[in-house]
């Protein structure tokens, strides 16, 4: 296949909280929906064949769960966070953690994350939309919503979170190995190969940089203007040097 039909996603873990950790191994590579969800199809079944489905699910790709990790949640805890942009952790007996590090955004809900997230880059423009698991529906926590979200990742180098906005009652929390934790849906009909990277510290830092962008260049600016911006300074082609020379081949 000739290389202007495919778009490569190079994806990493997000540096995690603790830097004295790596937890490389929680995190799992990305796989297609279809084939998530027909991996035993019923025989005679048409689904995976019918067009309609396969061009709705097509670019669609699903981030499993590598672990086990249930735990329960004190409703108190979740009361008793700050309501400002400070970091704080829930004590709980997770594996991986729960924590706010931003007032909550919506009103009769808690904002709290699950102290997992990823950095995706294209070597062209293209949009990623994430999303709650859909098909079939799922969430850890009873009655929560899913921070969902979309931006070129081609364009715009920034971590992705598992944001949840949750009820004040939440008090659980339960996902298995190979439940989904999340969607990406690729706005393309182009191939899609996904590649592995390795995080380092001046990726850190110019990640921080998109992230702060509107607080430093324009809290108002779209989306759209604030591509023009990392382009004005060929931001992508930078980002993507040091992403191809940390790939894992």
């Amino acid at each position: 296949m000739a290389e202007s039909d495919t778009i490569t996603i190079y994806w990493a873990p997000a540096a995690f909280t603790a830097k004295q950790d790596a937890w490389n191994l929680i995190y799992r590579k990305p796989e297609s929906l279809m084939s998530f969800i027909h991996g035993e199809k019923t025989p005679g079944s048409f689904m995976s064949q019918c067009p309609a489905m396969k061009d709705t699910l097509k670019n669609v790709f699903v981030f499993k769960s590598a672990l086990d990790d249930h735990f329960d949640i004190n409703p108190q805890d979740l009361a008793n966070l700050k309501q400002d942009d400070t970091m704080e952790f829930i004590h709980t007996e997770s594996i991986v953690g729960l924590r706010k590090y931003r007032p909550n955004q919506l009103k009769g809900y808690i904002n709290i994350m699950y102290n997992m997230g990823w950095f995706f880059f294209a070597d062209q423009p293209v949009v990623a939309k994430m999303t709650a698991p859909y098909y079939p529906s799922f969430s850890p926590i009873k009655n929560a919503l899913f921070a969902a979200g979309e931006f070129n990742i081609g364009k715009w180098f920034r971590g992705f979170d598992m944001d949840f906005h949750v009820p004040p009652e939440t008090d659980r929390f339960d996902i298995d190995v190979d439940d989904p934790l999340f969607f990406m849906e690729l706005e393309t009909d182009k191939k899609i190969v996904f590649k592995r990277f390795l995080l380092t510290d001046e990726l850190v830092k110019m990640s921080a940089e998109f992230s702060t962008a509107p607080a430093k260049y324009g809290r108002h600016k779209t989306l759209e203007e604030r591509y023009e911006l990392s382009d004005d300074v060929e931001y992508p082609a930078m980002v993507l040097k040091l992403i191809k020379d940390a790939a894992v081949d």
